[in-house]
């Protein structure tokens, strides 16, 4: 991203995304297919052990369901009230840039002066979506944003190699990261006027 000499929109409200109602959807939706796993080994193991023990699988059909059940269960059910409770992944977009603040390795401010661009990017298969940034001057602002040398020097090491050093995860706040994106870019155009590019 580059910016005109078009100035800046001083004292325009944030803008927040957080986790919405489609992102609580799919922890309710995890919950219940894993109670209906862990139903279903329970009525595998307890009712119907002679299926079970007919197939070649069948011995750890029963108590592979329990075990993924359980699992899942528990930990859609972690997500689900971290969040419920308030510790939610957002993205604050103010005058001074994007703050992200989506997880463990959210890395804060990214001053709008800093952005170079931005580029929507699947992993897993298409399950998760990141926006990755680049930088105008990844040593200079890693230095401020990241305290730990180890994972500055590991993101300057991608920003040499013309990787986007930092990544925003658009999944944990239940957007596709086209939109994400797409907001971004909007924000800048409207706060600092910028001419950008998304790709």
């Amino acid at each position: 991203m580059t910016q005109s000499p078009s100035p800046s929109s001083a004292g325009t409200p944030a803008r927040v995304l957080e986790r919405g109602s489609q992102a609580r959807s799919n922890d309710i939706r995890m919950i219940a297919i894993a109670l209906a796993m862990l139903c279903a080994g329970i009525v595998l193991m307890v009712w119907q052990p002679d299926f079970i023990y007919s197939t070649r699988r069948g011995p750890v059909l029963g108590p592979g369901l329990l075990v993924a059940g359980v699992v899942g269960a528990l930990a859609a059910l972690v997500s689900f009230v971290r969040h419920e409770k308030g510790q939610r992944p957002r993205v604050v977009i103010d005058d001074r840039g994007v703050h992200d603040a989506t997880g463990p390795k959210a890395v804060g401010l990214i001053p709008w002066e800093e952005i170079a661009g931005l580029r929507v990017v699947s992993a897993n298969s298409g399950r998760n979506e990141y926006v990755h940034v680049f930088l105008h001057h990844p040593e200079q602002a890693l230095a401020q944003m990241i305290a730990d040398p180890r994972r500055r020097q590991a993101m300057l090491t991608r920003a040499s190699r013309g990787q986007a050093p930092i990544a925003i995860n658009s999944g944990v706040l239940g957007l596709p990261g086209v939109s994400l994106a797409t907001v971004i870019r909007e924000e800048g155009e409207r706060r600092v006027g910028w001419e950008s590019t998304t790709s």
